[in-house]
């Protein structure tokens, strides 16, 4: 009983040892074919990496600050977002088909030799601009490659330029937004004050009013003193 419980192991590793030496004979009587391909296939890398056209990149860094950073706030209007769905919009704005072709026609990309047969121009570029957040910051790499790294230095660089300005304008026309209903606000309450001292002056003539000192009489005075300091506020804002 003994013996078959220490005999087993030893077995097992006996065959072990025999199939080892089997496939080292394998290995040994198709050495120079396995020779052979691994010299083959490192030559043909040789010639691919020879001949193949070199990639470089150029990467351009870029800061977005939270929309809350450039929030405008002007009496209860407020415009904003959600600071992760902000930064999820502006990394998709970076790779945009309207911002790329607008730096494929600064830079004439469709006659670059890259781009120039392709079918779908705007797109190639696309396919050559990366976006990459830096995790747990407010930075994001924009690489591109390109076989010319000067011409890829450009495209990344015109691709922030253009971002920034597009951002720019949106803000632009944010503010413009909020000064016309300001605009229109003030028209308001400038047409309440008017109808208020229209009503003043038709009540002191039916009251042959004379004296306007302050009192518990004189409540439309009152009033129209506040349409007047609430005028002047909403204009100067």
């Amino acid at each position: 009983m003994d013996n078959e419980i220490f005999d087993g192991p030893n077995q097992s590793s006996q065959e072990e040892t025999i199939n080892l030496r089997h496939y080292w004979h394998v290995v040994l009587e198709r050495r120079w074919l396995i020779i052979t391909a691994f010299i083959s296939v490192f030559v043909l890398s040789l010639i691919y990496l020879f001949k193949a056209t070199p990639i470089y990149e150029a990467t351009t860094q870029l800061k977005i600050n939270p929309e809350s950073d450039n929030i405008l706030r002007v009496e209860g209007f407020s415009v904003g977002r959600q600071e992760q769905d902000y930064l999820q919009t502006q990394y998709k704005t970076l790779t945009s088909r309207s911002l790329i072709g607008t730096v494929v026609e600064q830079l004439r990309l469709d006659q670059d030799e890259r781009y120039a047969e392709a079918i779908d121009k705007v797109g190639a570029v696309v396919r050559d601009v990366q976006v990459a957040p830096i995790r747990l910051s407010r930075l994001v790499d924009i690489k591109v490659e390109h076989p010319d790294p000067s011409k890829a230095a450009a495209i990344a660089n015109a691709v922030a330029t253009n971002f920034i300005q597009l951002n720019l304008d949106e803000k632009v026309d944010l503010a413009l937004d909020v000064v016309r209903r300001l605009e229109e606000e003030a028209s308001a309450q400038k047409a309440k004050l008017e109808t208020a001292e229209k009503d003043l002056q038709a009540y002191s003539k039916s009251n042959a009013m004379v004296s306007f000192e302050e009192g518990t009489e004189n409540i439309i005075l009152q009033a129209l003193s506040e349409y007047a300091t609430g005028h002047a506020r909403a204009k100067s804002q």
